[in-house]
């Protein structure tokens, strides 16, 4: 009987130490793949200098901000950017390798996935040099010059994509594997964690994706998310930590649906990637308190034998000169609108009974102040974006040349922002229809903005 009670324990043990060793080792490959996304945003940087220097040879309308000496050589070689982990990504790439071992057959995939996420993070870092060092030594007033150095900030875009294409199937692969051992209460602890991360990467994965229909209903679920953290006894400073940043994000992707608007540096990048960046270098990647590095520090100071939580990577997206493109030409950043606004800026939105009807997927509107010159002040949205903000309308009229989504909705919002004189903001455009000079009039006020649908014909 003794020696089968101890033969149980030792199976035991043996059983729960590699249990242990799988989780450490499905954690090597969270922490690494983390570590190049942390690296990637130092590649994001410089690109997208890269991207201004190369437009202001266009157009001048850029600022140059870093240069790559600002920056190691190699920063996945370069231990001072990954002091929290104790190692560089490249010293801890075969330790993830080899560790995995211990997962069977299923190390294979992972390997390959991280694998193609160090690669092509490397690129990325490699590319950052190569168009820096093709920008210093080549005339880029040259057409051929010019369009090699889009070329490769494509290149990079697609290097971008792809390294979020691979975490995302990291991500499915690690779902089905366990998630960790423990007492009940710190399942419980992993799971409600586990809920508050998801609901919070979901959000983003909707806006990196321009998925705005079910938006409203993921922001109630991340927030409903955050309420059991609250009661959690273990560590309470890092829940703390956690759901703050958490409800951060929440109210940076509440005024995205709400509001929209985006600072006037970044209004070429459009609402879909400056909230989608914004949020994740503020909120969920940030070394310290983000809520995927806050939850896997958790994790580690209270000795949680779960599997960590993955970084989301920045977005990437080549601007080129508005001289090589139709200057005048305001495209949506959402492509595809299935419903209408009912409110915006906190105000309630009031819909015209009559339509706009458009029968060219360019329309042009020429906006002006109706009846009273009174210092009416408007800002106008179009789809979401916004397009005036806080114009008059009294010193001249206003022409906007709109390219009109094909497929869903599409809509012109006016918001008083000064009423003048009078009451309300009557704002009166012109367009043609059928060769035909049309009008219409909308008016708002400072409690309820106007909405009109434009339907092609």
């Amino acid at each position: 009987m003794y020696r089968f009670l101890l033969f149980f324990l030792l199976t035991a043990q043996i059983a729960f130490g590699q249990n242990d060793q799988k989780i450490k080792a499905l954690n090597n490959y969270v922490d690494f793949t983390n570590d190049c996304i942390h690296g990637m945003t130092i590649a994001h940087l410089m690109l997208q200098s890269f991207n201004n220097e190369v437009n202001a040879y266009v157009d001048a309308t850029e600022n140059f901000t870093f240069k790559n000496s600002d920056f190691g050589r190699d920063i996945y070689s370069d231990l001072s950017y990954y002091e929290h982990r104790g190692m560089s990504p490249k010293e801890f790439y075969p330790v993830v390798l080899r560790e995995g071992a211990v997962l069977g057959t299923k190390a294979k995939t992972l390997n390959e996935l991280v694998s193609k996420i160090f690669s092509s993070a490397k690129k990325l870092n490699d590319l950052r040099f190569e168009t820096g060092d093709y920008i210093a030594s080549h005339d880029l007033k040259q057409k051929s010059n010019l369009k090699a150095s889009y070329d490769k900030l494509e290149e990079a875009a697609k290097l971008f994509k792809d390294i979020y294409r691979y975490r995302n199937q990291l991500e499915n692969e690690l779902k089905q594997l366990p998630q960790g051992n423990g007492s009940e209460e710190k399942h419980y602890t992993y799971q409600k964690l586990h809920e508050a991360y998801y609901s919070s990467t979901n959000v983003l994965k909707a806006l990196r994706a321009k998925k705005t229909v079910d938006l409203k209903g993921l922001l109630l679920l991340q927030l409903r998310s955050l309420d059991p953290l609250m009661d959690i006894k273990i560590d309470p400073q890092w829940m703390k930590t956690i759901v703050s940043n958490a409800k951060k994000a929440h109210r940076k992707a509440s005024k995205f649906v709400s509001d929209g608007s985006v600072p006037k540096n970044q209004i070429r990048y459009g609402k879909f990637y400056y909230y989608y960046n914004d949020i994740i270098t503020s909120s969920i990647n940030i070394v310290g308190s983000g809520i995927s590095f806050s939850s896997n520090r958790f994790f580690l100071e209270n000795q949680f034998e779960f599997v960590h939580f993955l970084d989301m990577p920045p977005m990437f997206k080549v601007l080129y000169p508005k001289k090589l493109k139709a200057p005048d030409l305001i495209e949506s950043s959402d492509n595809l609108i299935e419903e209408l606004p009912v409110a915006l800026k906190e105000r309630k939105i009031s819909l015209q009974n009559e339509k706009l009807l458009a029968d060219q997927e360019v329309l042009i509107l020429e906006l002006f102040d109706h009846l009273l010159l009174d210092g009416d002040k408007v800002s106008v949205n179009f789809n979401g974006d916004w397009i005036l903000e806080n114009k008059s309308l009294e010193e001249k009229s206003h022409r906007l040349k709109l390219k009109l989504n094909p497929e869903g909705k599409n809509y012109i919002i006016i918001h008083a922002v000064d009423e003048g004189i009078v009451d309300k903001v009557t704002v009166g455009f012109s367009y043609f229809l059928n060769g035909k000079k049309q009008k219409q009039l909308l008016k708002a006020d400072l409690n309820t903005s106007k909405l009109i649908e434009i339907v092609t014909k």
